[in-house]
């Protein structure tokens, strides 16, 4: 599919806003693009600041025009009008140098008419950064927008908040998500899982990821799928096979993946195990209502299984077994031995089913 984030129909609501706004002379300083991953947030961030550094008034429409300096200069990176704060593998977050750059940048004069700075993971920033960040907002330069954005709104400075003009993105309703990913997986020549039944890998997919449709897609392009319904396999029958063994056969699955960039990593496998358990949670107290109710649930195709499992423990006991759970998390993204962390995983669950 395009990077453009008009090319997904659910953002259109939120593209319409901010050209009305602007055609009225009502447009946002600062906006905080807040939401789940994989609704298409950074899509729009980039395509608002395109549009904003193009030089084609609001009246002629979302696109870029493509023939004023400031469109016929395709490198984002080196655009002069627009800057991008972003937190980069292996540092930590957003450093304050990187806005005292940005404020110095902004200080000299524009290439164009209007300029435009996106930060994001907005929550990369610490209190230093967010504060040398608030004193730009504070005093904004003029024609420039910023657009934050966020995963995780609830970890910025209550007074990062209060200067941003705050839009919640949500996942598009079902049925739109579900389509939206046909015609991916049409446009994509059905490469992304040839061995499994579209339509019932796209239901898994977006299941697994709260109705996200880029995130699902993601899933799907990675081949991820088959990898999951193993991890399915292993839970439900987890009872009746030795927890170590399992173990071992995941820490290979990972190790595999290691060459992958898009592969699978601990922590997402980390993350099914937590659904796994919300889901046993889920069925072992509301029973067979929620189990008649497959879309409450991150596997709605296992919930034979999950129900089965679930009935072997009461509710008390699957709340110990994901108490424990969470002290597995602050570790998973961290460079420890992948065969012990699985063991632990897998030890963990196995006390509660075996």
């Amino acid at each position: 599919m395009g990077d453009a984030a008009f090319a997904y129909p659910w953002l259109m609501p939120w593209i319409e806003r901010f050209f009305q706004a602007w055609r009225q002379g009502r447009a946002p300083q600062a906006l905080l693009l807040a939401g789940p991953e994989g609704v298409g947030k950074h899509h729009l961030a980039a395509l608002l600041a395109r549009r904003w550094t193009c030089a084609a008034p609001p009246e002629t429409g979302i696109e870029p025009c493509g023939q004023c300096p400031s469109c016929t200069l395709d490198d984002d990176a080196a655009h002069p009008d627009r800057f991008e704060l972003t937190a980069h593998p292996g540092t930590q977050g957003i450093p304050i140098d990187a806005v005292r750059a940005l404020q110095a940048d902004l200080a000299l004069s524009a290439h164009g008419v209007r300029r435009a700075a996106i930060i994001q993971p907005a929550e990369a920033m610490n209190r230093y950064t967010a504060n040398a960040l608030l004193k730009i907002l504070e005093e904004p330069p003029q024609a420039v927008l910023f657009v934050l954005v966020s995963d995780a709104p609830g970890r910025l400075l209550p007074t990062i908040l209060s200067r941003t003009q705050q839009w919640r993105i949500l996942p598009p309703p079902i049925a739109q998500a579900e389509a939206w990913l046909r015609a991916a997986w049409q446009q994509a020549g059905a490469q992304a899982e040839p061995a499994k039944d579209p339509q019932q890998a796209i239901a898994a997919a977006l299941a697994l990821h709260r109705g996200a449709p880029l995130a699902a897609w993601r899933f799907l392009s990675s081949g991820k799928n088959a990898l999951r319904d193993a991890f399915v396999r292993d839970a439900a029958e987890c009872a009746w096979r030795q927890p170590i063994a399992v173990a071992s056969e995941w820490t290979q699955r990972l190790k595999a993946q290691e060459g992958d960039p898009n592969g699978l990593r601990f922590a997402e496998l980390f993350r099914w195990y937590q659904y796994w358990l919300a889901d046993l949670l889920t069925i072992a107290t509301l029973g067979d209502a929620c189990a008649n109710r497959p879309e409450r649930l991150h596997f709605p195709d296992a919930a034979a299984q999950i129900t089965a499992v679930a009935k072997r423990r009461s509710p008390i006991e699957w709340f110990r077994i994901a108490r424990l759970a969470t002290a597995i998390a602050p570790w998973v993204d961290h460079p420890l031995n992948t065969a012990s962390l699985c063991e632990t995983l897998w030890l963990n669950y196995c006390d509660g089913v075996s």
